[in-house]
């Protein structure tokens, strides 16, 4: 046969191939189609942030006329079709900004009401939705605690919770971002996010127990920092809720909580003291109207992070530091009220 006619095939071949999609294994759509709706956040194999729907769950061809933006928040995955190559999705009708303002006043007298979006239920194709994922469905039982992330788009992941110890998943497989891997976990019953249970999410997940060594503990520090929740700048002003834990704490409160439950798995509990001096990496502080954690404590300067500082989370190395036994922001002295430790740095003590 001739090779212009052999790549004609070939070609013709890999289109009908990307027309019918690829399905899900049948014994992860059982699994799914317990417990629907579940919140989801797409994770296509492209880099793009756009999907568009299909026809129908039978005929997956792509409507041009629809598009949808995902990255700003999850989508509720409604249906998934039998022979697993279609996931239905509640999207919003248009494409429109999450914050779209009203004219005039709300009930309250405010300005500016927001406009809650209306959405709509369309079926995508089942790799549009979830990308690359390495199947492997299994029953799975945290050993650990688990970070939890909802996929952004363009390679970025974002912290929305936390999957406890002992919970009973189901993990659908792994899925690459970037360098990367995460487990797809089904996450059965309660997973702490934005201070509430949300049961039946498919969240991304990694491992993550409460450090130990010094190493480790610099390791997730690192990564911490590194969090796009986390990063300066992000919201983070009245009533935000800590992310991580269930304590009922928002704003300051809220991050030093998220603080303690990334590190060590606690939360603003730990070993009370009230002697700025012994400050040290690892710590959270309470000075007076303020919370806030000590990611790293080198001599007398202190490594901070910190939310509701001007309404946004706030990572610094220079605005804290402890002199003669007292703690300073910039030049002037706080009223430190009292601190916990979680554990005691390796090479560190009372300064």
């Amino acid at each position: 046969m001739p090779r212009v006619v052999c790549n004609m095939l070939f070609v013709a071949a890999a289109l009908c191939a990307i027309a019918a999609g690829a399905a899900i294994p049948k014994e992860v759509v059982s699994v799914m189609e317990l417990q629907l709706p579940v919140a989801f956040s797409p994770l296509p194999a492209s880099s793009s942030t756009r999907l568009y729907p299909c026809q129908s769950d039978t005929r997956l061809a792509l409507d041009r006329t629809f598009t949808i933006t995902f990255g700003e928040e999850p989508f509720a995955i409604t249906g998934v079709s039998k022979d697993g190559k279609a996931v239905e999705m509640s999207v919003p009708k248009m494409q429109r900004s999450v914050k779209e303002k009203t004219k005039g006043k709300n009930k309250d007298g405010a300005k500016d009401a927001e406009t809650p979006k209306e959405y709509v239920k369309r079926w995508f194709k089942a790799d549009d939705v979830f990308g690359r994922v390495k199947w492997n469905m299994e029953r799975y039982e945290a050993k650990c605690q688990h970070l939890a992330y909802f996929f952004c788009g363009k390679r970025i992941v974002d912290l929305c919770g936390i999957v406890e110890e002992g919970a009973q998943c189901d993990s659908l497989g792994t899925v690459m971002v970037g360098p990367d891997k995460y487990k797809l976990l089904y996450v059965v019953g309660d997973c702490k996010a934005g201070g509430e249970d949300n049961a039946f999410r498919i969240v991304l997940a990694r491992e993550a127990p409460p450090v130990k060594t010094q190493e480790e503990y610099n390791k997730r520090a690192e990564q911490l920092l590194a969090e796009y929740a986390y990063r300066n700048g992000r919201p983070w002003g009245k009533m935000h809720p800590a992310l991580l834990t269930h304590e009922g704490c928002y704003e300051c409160a809220g991050m030093a909580s998220d603080f303690g439950k990334y590190m060590f798995g606690t939360g603003l509990g730990g070993e009370e003291f009230k002697d700025a001096s012994e400050i040290r990496s690892g710590d959270v502080l309470y000075m007076k109207s303020h919370f806030f954690a000590v990611v790293f404590r080198k001599g007398e300067q202190l490594h901070t992070i910190e939310g509701n500082i001007n309404a946004v989370v706030s990572q610094s190395k220079t605005r804290y530091s402890v002199k003669n036994g007292k703690l300073y922001s910039g030049n002037s002295e706080r009223e430190f009220v009292k601190g916990w430790h979680h554990w005691k740095p390796q090479g560190e003590g009372k300064k």
